[in-house]
């Protein structure tokens, strides 16, 4: 297929990044598939072994173990940002990015103080709503609820249920939060330069932990590898794939999930207070 300029736009160069993104999305679809044989292969190589365990405390355990476990989380957070942004260049986010982004500029300055109060409405009513559906699983409704407020004794189990209900609080929600495209609690207006500093500082700690521990790591040559010592090493690194494998999927589930249906959730809710604006 060519283009009015005569250009193969169906070329194998040009259609190659989609190519690497469906290769990506099977890695992950087929994650636990690879993970089990991972497993399966690890299984494998021990049974051509004589199993042992070091005492625990021995030093070589602890510099092993600290070893895996620092690489293990510097991989794990890693790849956990790559999924997501994988799954944030998938057409499902794109769609609901740009529908919450068109509905966030239909907005307008003078609606800001009805948009206030309409979310209040709505956090309001959706505590209500849970309040009664945790009432009704106990055999309740929220007159009773009302009546216990009110003073009224009940009995301990009904005591322990209206107890449940009030712990319930309202969800964070506000005009800077609903109009954003991001996953987090945004305010209306916030300098970010303030939190700029933090975040940076948070993202680091991996890096840091991992600095400090491979600077005061001190290494020696074995002598004399044979098959089992390299069966023993293959057999202590394979724990890594698979955290690798279980970060990337769950930063490219998450944004997948949780994000694209918070963000559909916020879709909904300025649809509707728009629909109010328009009687």
């Amino acid at each position: 297929m060519k283009d009015d300029l005569g250009i193969d736009i169906d070329h194998p160069l040009l259609s190659g990044s989609d190519r690497i993104k469906a290769g990506y999305s099977s890695l992950i679809k087929n994650c636990g598939k690879l993970i089990a044989g991972l497993t399966a292969t690890i299984v494998v190589l021990a049974t051509f072994t004589e199993i042992g365990f070091y005492d625990i405390g021995v030093r070589e355990l602890t510099a092993n173990v600290l070893l895996i476990l620092v690489a293990s989380y510097v991989i794990y957070f890693s790849l956990e940002d790559a999924g997501e942004v994988l799954a944030r260049e998938s057409d499902e986010y794109r769609s609901v990015y740009e529908k919450l982004t068109t509905l966030s500029d239909k907005i307008t300055a003078e609606m800001i103080p009805r948009l206030r109060i309409f979310i209040d409405e709505y956090v309001s009513e959706e505590l209500r709503h849970r309040r009664e559906a945790l009432l009704s699983i106990g055999g309740k409704t929220f007159d009773d609820y009302e009546v216990y407020l009110s003073g009224e004794r009940v009995s301990g189990r009904d005591k322990r249920l209206y107890r449940r209900v009030s712990r319930l609080s309202e969800i964070k929600l506000g005009v800077g939060t609903l109009l954003s495209t991001r996953r987090e609690l945004v305010a209306e207006i916030k300098n970010p330069r303030g939190s700029k500093l933090i975040g940076l500082c948070v993202r680091l700690i991996p890096t840091t932990i991992c600095t400090i521990f491979t600077a005061s790591v001190m290494l020696g040559v074995k002598d004399g590898l044979c098959a089992t010592e390299i069966i023993e090493g293959l057999v202590r690194l394979c724990p890594l794939p698979i955290v690798a494998l279980r970060g990337y999927s769950q930063g490219y589930d998450f944004v997948k999930g949780k994000e694209v249906d918070w963000m559909k959730g916020k879709s909904r809710l300025i649809e509707a207070f728009l629909r109010t604006e328009c009687k």
